[in-house]
């Protein structure tokens, strides 16, 4: 009994006092200041967290991008109609001496970027004593939301701010639902972004979670891209880049382990020493050998072709690479790279396979073997759904690598810019990217944000990509990035951030894409653009076996139509439904053509002539209400005029008397007046109306005009026809038949020189440049003086002068080197890069691009149609 007394008397105030100290403890753990990555919604998307709040309003704290896009500026704005609300209180929101600020933003469209601003003010507030003294010209109301109150703040100019108090934190938003998911979130204690985003270090931050981002952007995605986004979340818990000091970096946990990958460093002369430099991602990751990258997939089913010929061969580094994306959905831009340990083995294995599943074809290019094979099963594990992509995949060992590419043609551009040099080693800007990482990590991704509208018009809808141009823009101009990815465990890695923005280089020229012809090609690629404007412009070329070909901007051969004679006209686009969607208007010495977009004859056509035509037809829209009109010359010496349905035209039915014609016949408007004007060989002008009548009677210059088409000036104050003679005279012509002559050049007698008038100087006025075998003369109008502007010596004579099609940019070829050159003719140089190989005139077209000027050139060079880009 006495015992037990002496144990109630000591044990029992003992476990009471330790209950007491726990109740107590438990009570302080309960009011403990909260951190704000507490009272963020699990469900939001993204998260910026800054240690001194006034870097978000500071540019020197951002990069110049990234302060200009719409979510930095609306989260000023919003800071700032804070800063009105207190500007009594002196609450100290964005000065140094502030604590810590969050902006949380959930990327629903109905918030329209606005965030949830959270505040830690270091001490408990009371929500009545802060509002006590807030400007009373606001409406101000206070209502209860699960027993806590809050606060709403109306502004005469109908902004509105709701706010609310827990314990340390303040919460503010323009829309009252965050503030109440804020509430709800500090009741759950659901400690999601806390343990997955926090990094005391940082002073700046921006913390994404995927899944929910990938939740928020699918619908914005085009239906064949729909699941990307939920694909590339799929493996990331956390993702945030932050920094520490000056230094950005990035950070994140997986949703499952990655292992078995080596502590091998990037090698900057090994993948980037093959890979273009128009490479617009790149991600590449390093094994400890192969088979634990094998043991990511299969034995069995879809797997089981790439266990079993590629494992054998392959060596530890594997990459996935998007080049400048250009093909519908990116079909020719994705490439799969793996190191090859064995070169002999994989040769035998890679015959091995397509002796098994089928080889279409096995042939050397440039030196290079390439194989493509009937089915994409060896790539299968690695492609996913974008396997039928893949269809047919082909392969050729570059270096220490083999790349794997979905066609011929794309493998074949690698190829050619790898024997170029046109690599992402010999890129200036990548390699002082490249001087920024440690080479310390075992994986590696890479991307040129240059590409980025190129990408985003293949990945997102329409609509999406007008509302965020902005954002767009800003971004295409940041530059170069690239991570150096380290691993700390299975499921946790880390990454520096390189960034290089642009330099401003000199006029770059890469190749695009190369697409073989059956044969020679005998006619320049005519560009065609689309008739509805929103759709991608048509490609349209002939080989001398006569096929013609219509490929897209990509270099895929949609389809071809077999004629029976070459195409003597330039190939032009006409709605003839108008109903939006192209038609293909030419003519060959029998017939005139127009074959829809499926390349079949509309109804009618072709149009037999009945004498055959000698040269190339010319089509008119005189009222600008798509009712079309063609006129063309014949062998019997009549100009004819047809409508579209193909019935003679008043007073074209026939024409005769205008002599033997080469060159198209020319039309422009004057006032309300119709002026069609012809040339013949010996030199005859006719100018007629629409209705055939002549305008003024017949004039005859001396010489031969079997080179130099006729011209006009019709934008100059007083409208001029121009007919230039092989010698180098240009007879000028106003519209009353007035006429007189100007000796181009040297004033030297020629025996075959050509000559464009086009608009080269600022002046209204056209100007003349005048190719003289390797001599180009320029010459044009200042104030009412016709004087020499430019002279340029060719490093080889040209055969023939042209418009590019494009900006005033002239064109010129030689056809024995096969050499083509684009001419600046205001300075009055060849652009960089030049010559290109060619065998045809070349047509230039403008490349949509919000940030850079970026020209696509496209010519036939033999029997290969190619197309360069130059910026």
């Amino acid at each position: 009994m006495n015992k037990f007394s002496r144990y109630k008397k000591w044990h029992i105030p003992t476990i009471a006092i330790g209950l007491l100290i726990v109740l107590f403890s438990w009570v302080i753990w309960l009011r403990r200041p909260y951190h704000i990555l507490e009272a963020v919604p699990s469900q939001t998307a993204l998260v910026l967290t800054a240690q001194n709040p006034g870097a978000f309003k500071s540019d020197a704290d951002l990069p110049d991008w990234v302060t200009q896009l719409m979510v930095i500026q609306i989260l000023r704005r919003d800071i700032s109609l804070a800063e009105q609300v207190f500007q009594q209180k002196k609450l100290p929101l964005v000065e140094s001496e502030a604590p810590a600020l969050a902006a949380a933003f959930s990327l629903q469209a109905v918030d329209s970027l606005h965030p949830l601003l959270l505040v830690d003010l270091g001490q408990e507030i009371d929500l009545d004593k802060l509002i006590a003294d807030f400007d009373p010209a606001n409406n101000i109301s206070v209502s209860k939301f699960k027993g806590h109150a809050v606060c709403s703040v109306q502004f005469s100019d109908s902004r509105r701010l709701v706010l609310a108090t827990q314990r340390n934190l303040l919460l503010l938003s323009r829309f009252s639902y965050l503030v109440e998911d804020a509430l709800i979130q500090l009741d759950d204690r659901d400690t999601w972004w806390l343990k997955n985003a926090r990094f005391p270090e940082a002073n700046l931050q921006v913390s994404l979670r995927p899944s929910v981002l990938a939740e928020r952007s699918s619908s914005i995605f085009k239906s064949v891209w729909h699941d990307l986004p939920s694909r590339l979340s799929a493996p990331f818990n956390c993702l945030t880049i932050y920094r520490h000091g000056q230094k950005w970096n990035l950070s994140g946990t997986l949703n499952q382990p990655l292992a078995g990958l080596a502590n091998d460093r990037w090698n900057s002369e090994g993948l980037s020493a093959i890979l273009p430099d128009n490479t617009a991602l790149a991600l590449w990751a390093t094994f400890k050998d192969n088979s634990t990258f094998g043991q990511y997939f299969s034995n069995e089913g879809p797997a089981t072709d790439f266990q079993k010929y590629i494992l054998p061969w392959a060596g530890n580094e594997f990459a996935y690479v998007v080049g400048e994306p250009f093909s519908p959905d990116l079909k020719d831009d994705q490439f799969l790279v793996f190191s090859v340990r064995d070169v002999g083995l994989a040769n035998r294995y890679l015959d091995a396979y397509g002796a098994q599943t089928g080889a279409l074809k096995k042939y050397d290019y440039q030196t290079y073997e390439i194989r493509q094979f009937l089915s994409q099963s060896i790539l299968g594990p690695l492609v996913g759904t974008q396997q039928e992509k893949f269809a047919n995949p082909v392969c050729a060992q570059i270096h220490n690598y083999m790349v794997f590419a979905a066609s011929p043609s794309a493998l074949e551009l690698v190829i050619d810019k790898y024997i170029v040099s046109q690599t992402l080693n010999n890129a200036p800007d990548f390699l002082l990217l490249n001087q920024q990482l440690a080479g310390k990590g075992n994986g590696f991704c890479y991307f040129n944000a240059a590409y980025l509208p190129q990408l985003i018009r293949q990945f997102f809808h329409p609509e999406w990509i007008t509302e965020n141009q902005h954002d767009l823009t800003n971004l295409a101009a940041s530059g170069m990035h690239a991570l150096d990815i380290g691993f700390k465990n299975d499921n946790l890695f880390v990454s520096d951030i390189a960034t290089v923005v642009p330099s401003k280089t000199p006029t770059h020229v890469g190749i695009l894409w190369k697409t073989p012809l059956a044969a020679d090609a005998i006619t320049a690629p005519f560009f065609v653009a689309d008739a509805a404007e929103e759709n991608a412009p048509a490609i349209l070329i002939q080989d001398n076996q006569l096929q013609l070909y219509r490929l897209n901007t990509n270099g895929n051969i949609l389809w071809r139509k077999q004629l029976d004679w070459p195409i003597q006209s330039a190939i032009l686009g006409i709605d003839y439904y108008k109903n939006g969607r192209n038609c293909y208007l030419f003519n060959t010495a029998d017939a005139i053509w127009i074959l829809d977009d499926e390349g079949q004859p509309l109804t009618g056509y072709p149009l037999r002539l009945q004498s055959p035509a000698i040269n190339g037809l010319t089509l008119i829209d005189f009222d600008g209400d798509q009712n079309y009109a063609f006129f063309i010359a014949c062998q019997n010496g009549n100009l004819y005029g047809f409508d579209q349905f193909g019935r003679p035209l008043p007073g074209w039915n026939p024409k005769s008397g205008a002599g033997r014609i080469k060159h198209p016949l020319i039309h422009f408007k004057h006032g309300t007046k119709d002026y069609l004007a012809v040339l013949s060989l010996s030199g005859q002008l006719s100018v007629f109306n629409r209705n055939g009548t002549e305008h003024f009677a017949s004039l005859q210059f001396e010489g031969n005009f079997s080179i130099t088409p006729p011209q006009f000036d019709a934008e100059s104050e007083t409208p001029r026809i121009v007919c230039t003679s092989a010698s180098g005279r240009a007879y000028v012509c106003n519209l009353t038949g007035k006429t007189f002559v100007l000796n181009l050049g040297t004033g030297k007698e020629a025996n075959s020189s050509c000559m464009v008038l086009e608009q080269i100087f600022g002046d209204p006025r056209k100007d003349y440049a005048t190719l003289f075998g390797d001599q180009l003369i320029i010459e044009g109008y200042e104030d009412q003086h016709f004087e020499q502007k430019n002279i340029l010596k060719l490093p080889v004579p040209a055969d023939t002068l042209f418009y590019s099609g494009c900006c005033g940019k002239l064109g010129a070829i030689n056809l024995e080197k096969r050499q083509l050159y684009l001419i600046d003719g205001e300075k009055g140089t060849i652009y960089p890069g030049f010559p290109l190989a060619g065998t045809t005139p070349f047509c230039l077209s403008l490349i949509p691009d919000g940030t850079r000027q970026l020209f696509l050139l496209i010519a036939g060079n033999r029997n290969t149609v190619c197309a360069y880009k130059i910026e």
